[in-house]
């Protein structure tokens, strides 16, 4: 196609301009220009993250130095996408503090829990309020951590609370101070590992859990540490099982119980095998006990031997 001076499109080859009767430059050719490409994709909405929601069973607490008190974590996912979770102490209290677990994996608005143990040392007496703070980042948003503030009052204990009568007490303190006698919880954060000895020796089965004691108030009272190894176990015990476990606790301490009573199941968890030893052992004693006595009935003399025949000196 080519264009007049006057800008009206000719045929290829014209040098007479059929509209305006002009004659038309030989360097006027140009191309026409192809319409644009209409993009038809739609395009695809990104999945986006979003800042944790946070939050505290109890943001004030109050524990005794050398004792123990522990708070609860919820993080909810409230994005569209799955994401990892960091949860941090930071402040002052953090010094004496623990989180467990400080990883959370959530999927989409799923809410995950964390604790947070504190056990100030007993040169913290007269401390006060020591002010914490909860940190939680996300994976996918590190520039953008949610915090929540919470303060541990440290000072002398709390007058403990009468014993309950009913069957589901809470567990009872005992003189010091912290402890627990007996120990009445959930179940919480069970694993079960095998340990292997010698080529001689039997694998050892270890399974280690947290109970965690409320009080009537549904108060965190402690999270107690159990381990219990055997190389077999009779029962079951499971993730927020309802068990009791007949031993005191003293808080830095982890009990080792040969038996724990599962309540959800109304029934025993405990090494295998342990009531059949003892029976076993009270027959062996009892073996031992006749036979002995069977021993000294033998050594016992009769008066008389109506076998013996007897010699007389006297004349018939």
């Amino acid at each position: 196609m080519i264009l007049c001076k006057n800008g009206h499109p000719n045929p290829d080859g014209a040098t007479y301009c059929a509209v305006c009767r002009v004659y038309i430059d030989a360097g006027a050719r140009v191309e026409p220009e192809e319409p644009p490409q209409l993009d038809t994709s739609l395009p695809t909405p990104a999945l986006q993250s979003a800042k944790p929601v946070v939050s505290l069973s109890d943001a004030s607490l109050r524990v005794a130095p050398g004792s123990e008190v522990t708070c609860e974590i919820r993080v909810q996912n409230p994005g569209a996408v799955s994401d990892d979770y960091t949860v941090e102490l930071v402040g002052e209290a953090s010094a004496w503090a623990l989180v467990d677990p400080w990883l959370l994996s959530l999927a989409s608005g799923e809410t995950g829990t964390a604790w947070a143990r504190f056990t100030p040392e007993p040169s913290a007496v007269g401390s006060g309020p020591v002010p914490f703070q909860v940190k939680v980042t996300s994976r996918q948003l590190l520039d953008e951590p949610v915090s929540v503030l919470g303060v541990v009052e440290v000072g002398s204990p709390p007058p403990a609370a009468p014993a309950p009568t009913s069957a589901g007490r809470s567990p009872s303190r005992s003189a010091v101070p912290g402890a627990l006698a007996p120990v009445r919880g959930v179940v919480h954060g069970i694993e079960q590992r095998v340990e292997w000895g010698s080529a001689q020796q039997s694998p050892v089965t270890i399974f280690t859990f947290r109970v965690e004691c409320r009080d009537d108030q549904a108060q965190p009272v402690a999270l107690v540490p159990v381990e219990m190894r055997a190389p077999s176990f009779r029962g079951g015990l499971s993730e927020g099982d309802s068990v009791e476990i007949d031993e005191p606790w003293k808080p830095g301490e982890t009990i080792e119980p040969r038996r724990v009573r599962n309540l959800t199941t109304s029934a025993w968890f405990e090494v295998k095998g342990g009531r059949k030893l003892g029976c076993l052992f009270g027959l062996v004693v009892l073996v031992f006990l006749i036979v002995a006595a069977s021993l000294g009935a033998a050594h016992v003399s009769p008066s008389a031997d109506p076998y013996r025949v007897q010699v007389s000196d006297d004349p018939v």
